[in-house]
């Protein structure tokens, strides 16, 4: 029984010994095919492009600044509907501005409110995020003085 016994003992650390190459044999395979495939990823066309990521850009009426590739521009501010910081308001209010927004050969012009949700275009999010000079009751805010901060990220 004992020369039995043996052989037994001796197939089964034949097994293991087989299961253990065979183990890291498999783990190098998956290796080296998740590092081709994280090479393929860093090799499209999308990640080579030089695309800016997040930046904010000061525009006045009628001035146009880029950002790489996409280039927004600040046509008009049609209203104003701000609290004046003279005066106690129940709503802070917002202004409508109309902006044209280029990427490439894409473009598109929109009226876009300083209240609302960010707007997307061309694989970017776009909000108001400041607006000078501050509104007051007495004296009107002319086209000219506006200084709108928009705050341009790609989209996620």
């Amino acid at each position: 029984m004992n020369i039995e016994w043996n052989r037994v003992t001796w197939y089964s650390k034949l097994i293991a010994i087989i299961v253990f190459v065979s183990t890291f044999w498999l783990a190098f395979c998956f290796g080296v095919q998740y590092e081709k495939l994280m090479e393929f990823k860093r090799t499209t066309p999308e990640s080579e492009v030089s695309i800016p990521s997040i930046g904010d850009v000061v525009l006045s009426v009628g001035q146009t600044k880029s950002l790489g590739e996409f280039k927004i521009t600040l046509n008009s501010v049609p209203n104003d509907y701000r609290c004046p910081v003279d005066v106690q308001c129940i709503q802070a209010g917002a202004i409508n501005t109309n902006v044209t927004f280029v990427y490439g050969k894409e473009a598109v012009t929109k009226n876009m409110p300083s209240d609302e949700v960010p707007q997307e275009f061309a694989g970017y999010k776009i909000s108001i995020v400041e607006i000078n000079p501050p509104l007051y009751s007495k004296k009107p805010t002319e086209q000219s003085e506006y200084r709108i901060k928009f705050h341009i990220e790609k989209a996620k």
